[in-house]
């Protein structure tokens, strides 16, 4: 469960750290924006999942990762890229199903190394200012894809209806998803407009 949330994780790291405008072929995030305070608050939403829409995939798993932007981490990173660099460590993304296996960049590092660079990423994970929320499917309770993101929508609607006076503290509310799945896109657009049907996308 952890290698996976730090998947998740680091997928949407990348996003914050190295977004691209649309022009410079990065992905340009849905929007969606909640006015009402003077002073401008931007909460960034990211979501990604892990598993597939296959009835053998066993478990599916959707995240929800929130950074305020004024909670910096610039210096978070920092301390990671310099412990990486103390214990000679390479600085490169982190993918956890290669780095378990030895693949891909990893091919030349050794179990130990790997062990390191997990443990490195898991401590950066922990000392990061952000909020998390998986929600986790047995693929065998739901008998066709339909009904897996019915339940994908009714969890999203929910968790944002549970803490909506903090959502609604935010003038801008960016929702980051690289609509990698259209069940998952389906179900956060459904969501979202839901709650939020003046908002603009």
């Amino acid at each position: 469960m952890l290698v996976r949330i730090l998947k998740a994780w680091y997928k949407l790291f990348l996003v914050v750290h190295i977004a691209l405008p649309p022009s410079a072929g990065g992905l340009s995030p849905g929007n969606f924006y909640i006015r009402g305070t003077k002073t401008m608050r931007e909460l960034p939403l990211f979501v990604v999942e892990s598993g597939d829409k296959s009835i053998a995939t066993r478990y599916y798993l959707l995240t929800f990762v929130l950074h305020e932007q004024s909670d910096r981490i610039t210096s978070k990173i920092q301390v990671y890229e310099q412990t990486l660099a103390a214990a000679d460590l390479p600085n490169i993304p982190f993918h956890s199903e290669p780095l378990l296996n030895g693949h891909d960049d990893y091919e030349n590092l050794g179990l130990t190394q790997r062990k390191k660079l997990l443990v490195s990423f898991n401590v950066l994970v922990q000392r990061l200012p952000i909020q998390h929320k998986t929600f986790l499917y047995k693929r065998s309770e739901f008998p066709n894809i339909e009904k897996l993101a019915a339940r994908m929508r009714r969890d999203a609607s929910e968790m944002i209806a549970d803490h909506l006076a903090y959502f609604q503290g935010f003038d801008h509310v960016k929702l980051y998803y690289d609509n990698g799945q259209a069940i998952v896109k389906k179900a956060l657009d459904e969501a979202f407009i839901r709650l939020f049907p003046k908002s603009p996308w």
